[in-house]
């Protein structure tokens, strides 16, 4: 990506630039209006482009091409003004924050402009980053309401300014564009000159002290033409920053070039705190250990938003769609499963299965029985499907503890010798069954849900490493989707598994939706922590009703307020929209029992009519 490397170049020359203009606005100039006049008039410079422009903008292209050189001008004065009512570190964060936001719906509205789910989250920490460099430290003055207006009517030109350019630069030559919209940009600083009073007075008393005659006045002369000689070198500053940046948005998105000058308040932080006293009294900055760690902070997300944005976009993944299949909870619905299993089989043809090997169903009295499990396997091989076999004492479906009876009384190592005696038992049994493709150790082992012992990471890390000592098949384990950190175990499982719901019920709460949780949520979360866990996929996703009673004692006007057929079918949609590698859906046997028992065949007609399990 050049263009987000020309955009910290720009923004890192306009922190030089910013500098300056913040100088100049407290020791030498008296009216904003007059600071943007003449910052607007410089850009009559641009005159000396036109002999390298070959091809000038058309017609139609010119009332877009002025309004981003004009607002410009209008929005530094604006800017400028709310400078010179208040503190700049009041100031600064409104304007910072709002334009990348202003220029995102501004561009998303008119120029479909789109963001990647991990662009978007290095969006937000820029944001963020901006926020805490802008806003912590300094004197903080009186912010009222016209200046708080005036901030935020700033941001909002900034940004249509930005949103304009963009569109002036995809439809014309990007030199003849720059160069016209300059024009346009001295133009408007000429009138401001011209017809603002207070600009205009303060102008004259500036060129007439630059005419005086030698010997006749010359520390005045020579004090009051200094600030024109820094205006001068902060616009060659400005000026380099501004079309780098405005290379970058013609290049790429103009939001995020925008979002990026959290770059440049990084830099002046860091300008401030290395250069000395003085410096730091000049920029307004404290070196307290509350700043020190705030704007430190804000470097880091700085850093991360960077990563987040560069970062390898991930191409549409062509995702692999299956179930789990639980044989306890299809008994405890009524149904057959091993009907059931084959109707998932040979009528959704579904190819991908997550199969629990349950410790209390295989170890009965001190006994192994392998019955089910290999009528399972075996079944599901004979349709060449894939099968990811759960192992461990917590498993998928309530009560999520599977230990038997005969174990529960034991002491606690006698427990966990069991446990890894059943392990390997499972291992040595399935592990070169055409089926099985991986093992899932333990479900969600450290997410606080289920009833029996918790069982500690060291004992879980165990268990993995004996998985791997015996069996070359990949280890996975599973968290909670929402709800933890993801970072359990990432040294010793080879991909994660997930939970995505949708709906969800308590006591407490009552029913919970997560509406704003949109489906690059979990793409992004997996992006952001990649450097320290393993590939993501989905191991449940939702596709069954919340409730706090077993499902066939539940009244099925209870269970559709949790989920129905339009949530069904929002679920399926908001899954193809994951870009997930994998996603193993929840509650194909209630599917199954809806159809048989329940005389509602439409969520298994559903789960057939989506056609993604191929």
């Amino acid at each position: 990506m050049t263009w987000l490397l020309l955009a910290i170049i720009g923004h890192l020359l306009n922190s030089v630039a910013f500098i300056i203009d913040k100088t100049l606005l407290r020791s030498s100039f008296k009216q904003s209006a007059t600071y943007a006049a003449l910052m607007g008039s410089i850009s009559f410079l641009a005159v000396v482009a036109i002999p390298w422009i070959q091809v000038w903008p058309s017609l139609s292209l010119y009332p877009s091409i002025i309004a981003f050189g004009g607002l410009f001008v209008l929005a530094l004065w604006g800017f400028f003004e709310a400078l010179k009512r208040s503190e700049a570190s009041r100031v600064v964060p409104i304007v910072g924050s709002l334009v990348p936001i202003f220029t995102l719906i501004e561009t998303s509205l008119f120029l479909g402009e789109r963001f990647t789910g991990q662009q978007f989250a290095g969006f937000l920490l820029l944001l963020v980053a901006t926020w805490l460099l802008t806003s912590v430290g300094g004197k903080k003055g009186k912010l009222d309401r016209q200046t708080i207006g005036i901030a935020i009517l700033s941001a909002f030109l900034f940004a249509t300014a930005s949103a304009f350019g963009k569109y002036a630069f995809d439809h014309g030559d990007f030199l003849a564009v720059l160069t016209t919209s300059r024009f346009a940009a001295g133009i408007v600083g000429v009138l401001i000159g011209l017809f603002v009073a207070s600009a205009r007075k303060e102008i004259q008393i500036m060129v007439g002290a630059g005419s005086s005659r030698p010997g006749h006045g010359s520390q005045t002369q020579g004090a009051e033409t200094a600030p024109l000689r820094w205006v001068v070198i902060g616009q060659i500053f400005g000026g380099a920053g501004f079309v780098l940046i405005y290379i970058a948005i013609a290049q790429g998105s103009a939001a995020l070039v925008n979002a990026l000058q959290a770059v440049q308040y990084g830099a002046i932080a860091l300008v401030a705190w290395f250069g000395g006293k003085r410096l730091r009294a000049w920029l307004n900055e404290e070196r307290s250990i509350r700043v020190i760690v705030s704007k430190s902070l804000a470097i880091f997300l700085i850093g991360l938003g960077l990563m987040m944005i560069t970062w390898p976009q991930k191409q549409k993944l062509n995702t692999i769609y299956g179930i789990t299949w639980s044989k306890p909870y299809a008994e405890s619905l009524g149904i057959n499963s091993t009907e059931g299993l084959r109707a998932a089989l040979d009528d959704l043809h579904i190819k991908n299965f997550r199969i629990p090997a349950y410790w209390s169903e295989i170890w009965i009295e001190e006994r192994l029985h392998w019955e089910d499990l290999d009528e399972q396997l075996d079944l599901i091989a004979s349709r060449q499907g894939k099968v990811i076999l759960s192992i461990g004492a917590k498993q998928p479906r309530w009560p999520e503890y599977w230990i038997p009876n005969w174990v529960t009384p034991l002491p606690k190592d006698e427990r966990e010798r069991g446990q890894l005696g059943y392990v390997k038992a499972v291992i040595k049994r399935y592990d070169h069954h055409p089926a099985v493709i991986a093992w899932q150790v333990e479900n969600e082992s450290q997410f606080p849900f289920g009833t029996g012992d918790e069982q500690s990471p060291e004992f879980v890390q165990q268990e993995m490493q004996l998985v791997r000592s015996l069996s070359t098949h990949p280890i996975y384990t599973t968290d909670s989707g929402e709800l933890s950190t993801w970072l359990d175990f990432r040294h010793d499982i080879d991909r994660l598994g997930i939970s995505v719901y949708r709906v969800v019920k308590n006591r407490y709460i009552g029913i919970w939706h997560y509406w704003f949780l949109p489906p690059w949520f979990y793409t992004a979360k997996a992006t952001l922590i990649s450097p320290w866990i393993k590939p993501v996929y989905v191991s449940e996703f939702q596709m069954e009703p919340w409730a706090e009673t077993p499902l066939h004692i539940t009244p099925l006007d209870q269970q559709f307020k949790t989920f129905n057929l339009a949530q069904m079918q929002s679920n399926f949609s908001y899954a193809q929209k994951m870009n997930m590698p994998s996603i193993y859906f929840w509650g194909a046997e209630w599917w199954y029992w809806m159809k048989i028992k329940m005389n509602h065949p439409e969520f298994w007609e559903q789960a057939k009519k989506v056609n993604i399990f191929h």
